[in-house]
């Protein structure tokens, strides 16, 4: 896998508007031990956020995704470029969303914010850099073609490029 600074060759045009931490995006619900997110209905509970059903007063806050969604600040770029994307694009997106399916089922911080189509190809953001390292390794496997992947500094922001 070959590996190369972003700054120095973008694989899409891709927003960088990041200011968020994993740190602060949690701020907001840390004080609390069960905690019922209004957005998509996780709980947290034992500091783990969990698909479970919600006990009778039960505090109400935002997950950390749905508060990445809501402040539209992912953890995660898939860009996705080439002919092959262009010919197959409605293939490859639903192998993609097939795959956030089955990981949001175990974590339901696990999710695609949104996909954008480009002339070039297409951009899918997510809530979660484990996650947007898995759709890129599933690309890898379904498809082949070339997969990079680059770090913001802070590593809290992961970039995957897949090409083919």
């Amino acid at each position: 896998m070959k590996q190369e600074s972003l700054s120095r060759k973008p694989c899409v045009n891709a927003h960088h508007h990041h200011s968020t931490t994993e740190a602060a995006v949690r701020e907001a619900v840390r004080h609390t031990e069960l905690v019922l997110c209004d957005s998509c209905g996780a709980i947290r509970y034992e500091q783990k956020w969990q698909w479970m059903k919600a006990p009778a007063n039960i505090a109400s806050g935002r997950c950390p995704s749905c508060t990445r969604v809501y402040q539209k600040t992912p953890a995660g770029y898939i860009m996705l470029h080439g002919d092959f994307v262009l010919d197959h694009r409605n293939e490859i997106l639903s192998l993609i969303h097939h795959i956030e399916t089955r990981e949001r089922v175990l974590d339901p911080l696990k999710r695609i914010m949104w996909v954008e189509y480009q002339q070039e190809g297409v951009i899918v953001t997510t809530a979660d850099i484990p996650l947007t390292h898995v759709i890129g390794e599933a690309l890898l496997r379904a498809y082949k073609g070339d997969l990079d992947y680059h770090f913001n500094e802070a590593k809290v922001l992961l970039f995957v490029c897949w090409k083919r």
